[in-house]
């Protein structure tokens, strides 16, 4: 179904290192195949990251290694299900991040390429309902990945606005993952894609 999302995020890069702090907020209004079914979804993040440059022998293709730390707020609501109608998760995730980005020429301009990918390795998940159905309060876990996975990828085409200026303007697809394996039998797993433009003001 149709979503939106917000975000602002401040990004300092060097030459041997990556500093990135961002929040963002969004929704999704789904229908799943069951009939008069209506599923309310939201999502929010804010989180840092610190990478280091692993590749340096080529300015026009740089590769960034390193780690993150985020905070995540998950809600559903699917009007359809009684009493599970309304569940909720709050992570608090560390992990790998890895950054590729590469100066390309496209359409007779200069262009930067840009890939981004995020895996946490440990998890800490509140989850509400604690059992996937039924009226039970919040339960927690500490979830390895493969337990609690959270797949963020993004690949942006990033062009500037001007020969003038260093504002740039990016295009940018984006595939996350959702996916908690409680058990066999309330398995949560949501996948979301999406389209955003994004303005990037040089400070």
């Amino acid at each position: 179904g149709p979503g939106f999302r917000l975000q602002v995020m401040e990004s300092a890069r060097a030459e041997k290192d990556f500093f990135q702090w961002g929040i963002r907020g969004g929704g999704i209004i789904g229908n799943p195949p069951s009939e008069e079914s209506t599923l309310l979804g939201i999502l929010a993040d804010g989180g840092v990251s610190y990478l280091r440059r692993i590749r340096k022998d080529d300015p026009d293709n740089i590769m960034y290694l390193g780690a993150y730390a985020q905070f995540l707020y998950a809600y559903r609501l699917n009007n359809s299900l009684g009493n599970s109608a309304l569940n909720w998760d709050m992570v608090g995730s560390v992990g790998p991040e890895f950054k590729w980005l590469r100066n390309i020429r496209l359409f007779r301009q200069d262009m930067r390429l840009e890939y981004d990918l995020k895996v946490p390795l440990l998890s800490y998940v509140r989850r509400y309902p604690g059992f996937s159905i039924g009226f039970e309060g919040a339960d927690n876990f500490f979830s390895p990945v493969g337990v609690f996975t959270q797949i963020q990828s993004q690949i942006s085409l990033v062009k500037r606005l001007g020969r003038r200026t260093d504002n740039k303007l990016a295009f940018s697809y984006e595939w996350n993952l959702y996916d908690f394996q409680e058990d066999d039998i309330h398995s949560l797993g949501v996948a979301y894609h999406g389209l955003g433009v994004t303005l990037l003001i040089d400070l």
